[in-house]
């Protein structure tokens, strides 16, 4: 059973449209140390949205009147930075869509208990302190894009809340650490970071071939820059933050 870490109680929304699910998820915390939002749809989930802060959010992927998918996107609209997980119990979603959707999480009923309070925890931990601490980088990959970072081409680098994506210009084992220094002259900009490769892809018909970083460590100078453009084009994550 998950407790907080927080000397607050944490507030969290599950969503789902049976209730002895939604009793069972919240089993999965010390009632002590947390407090509890129900809604049996999308919609319910929406308004208590409106006028509740969670610190996390708690979702079925099939659900009538709007489903999890759907209202992971609406959410990302409203509160960019709120952690969500998602709970199914299909093969309908791959992890790595519900990622790119905005997802930090999704789990495959019947689910781990102590997993999915780990994940909340986790989550919430990562939102508080901002980037967690994480092991030194290995190597340094600098780069510079003739384009402002807003015109560069979607299969050479794309930016989203919490990572990036960045073509195959480079190679990456899976996980591995590394400092990140990628220059935009045309923006007066150079994002520097330290960075966790957290999928790689092989380039396909449709799809670039590249890898997901996860930014784990942000310089000063970048921080305003990194957090104006995620608030105001609403981006989602292309790879999780925690």
């Amino acid at each position: 059973m998950a407790r907080a870490v927080s000397d607050r109680r944490l507030t969290l929304l599950v969503v789902d449209d049976e209730e002895s699910m939604r009793d069972i998820i919240k089993g999965c915390f010390d009632s002590k140390c947390f407090n509890f939002h129900e809604a049996a749809n999308g919609l319910e989930a929406l308004t208590l949205l409106k006028e509740h802060r969670f610190d996390c959010v708690i979702s079925d992927v099939r659900m009538p009147q709007m489903n999890g998918s759907e209202l992971l996107k609406r959410f990302k609209l409203i509160q960019f930075d709120l952690p969500v997980l998602l709970v199914t119990g299909y093969m309908d979603l791959l992890e790595m869509d519900a990622f790119e959707l905005g997802a930090e999480g999704v789990f495959l009923k019947p689910f781990s208990r102590d997993e999915l309070g780990a994940a909340v925890l986790q989550r919430v931990a990562a939102r508080e302190l901002n980037f967690p601490a994480i092991p030194k980088p290995g190597r340094l990959v600098s780069k510079s894009f003739t384009l402002p970072q807003a015109e560069v081409s979607w299969k050479d680098f794309k930016l989203g809340r919490g990572g990036f994506f960045l073509g195959m210009s480079e190679r990456f084992r899976l996980n591995e650490v590394a400092r990140f220094e990628l220059a935009f002259p045309a923006d007066n900009f150079v994002l520097k970071c330290d960075g966790i490769v957290r999928w790689t892809r092989n380039a396909t018909a449709d799809l670039p071939g590249g890898y997901g970083v996860e930014i784990v460590g942000l310089d000063e100078s970048s921080k305003a820059h990194i957090r104006d453009v995620i608030q105001k084009n609403k981006f989602t994550p292309h790879i999780p933050r925690g």
